[in-house]
């Protein structure tokens, strides 16, 4: 007798008994959910990248005669947060952020280009990396992004710390002839995960799959 698939009420499937039917309809209904986020993700991106393109021809209107950067960017926040329907304390942070994305972050776009991570991941590394040296950016994405698909979203956040803390740390001594530098952060190349002992919560920073 033919029995409901558990999916999205549209099929049948031979042979199989209701209690596994309903099994394989939950395994399927999950996997779809994580597939909207990985989607969402891949959006965020996009988003990212066409705000990051905003403030540059905000920027370059700010230069031209009688252009005022701060008029600028007042009105591009205004637009974003009246378009977007946020307020202007929230546009204003997803214009800054999506800048800082493009021009210092890279690996870390392109995680979340790739659904690996969710916006609220990135925003993390964001306001992690954003106190870093330049020259100490890229190796603090490598440690906070090496194994990201096994992590949950607490261990994401303590991890990105982390990797901060550590390459703070290297730029430091590097600076006073001590070594160091970006290929040698504290020897976490495998990633901090492997050193580092938290407790797992849930959340929604990483992308489970």
């Amino acid at each position: 007798m033919p029995v409901f698939d558990g999916g999205l009420g549209a099929g049948w499937v031979a042979g199989l008994g209701v209690r596994e039917s309903l099994l394989v309809g939950i395994g399927s209904d999950v996997d779809s959910v994580a597939l909207i986020q990985r989607q969402q993700a891949v959006w965020e991106a996009r988003s990212v990248v066409w705000l990051a393109a905003a403030a540059a021809k905000a920027d370059r209107l700010a230069g031209l005669p009688g252009g005022s950067m701060v008029h600028a960017r007042r009105s591009l926040v205004a637009e974003v947060a009246t378009t977007l329907v946020v307020s202007e304390g929230v546009a204003a942070r997803r214009v800054d952020d999506a800048q800082f994305l493009v021009e210092f972050l890279p690996a870390t776009l392109a995680a979340l280009a790739g659904g690996e991570i969710g916006y609220r991941c990135a925003e993390v590394m964001v306001r992690q990396a954003v106190s870093l040296p330049e020259n100490a950016r890229a190796g603090f994405e490598v440690v906070a992004l090496a194994g990201v698909a096994g992590l949950t979203p607490s261990q994401f956040v303590v991890g990105a710390a982390v990797a901060g803390a550590v390459a703070s740390g290297v730029d430091r001594c590097a600076s006073s002839g001590g070594g160091g530098g970006a290929g040698g952060l504290g020897g976490a190349g495998a990633g901090w995960h492997g050193d580092v002992g938290v407790s797992p919560a849930g959340g929604e920073c990483v992308r489970d799959r």
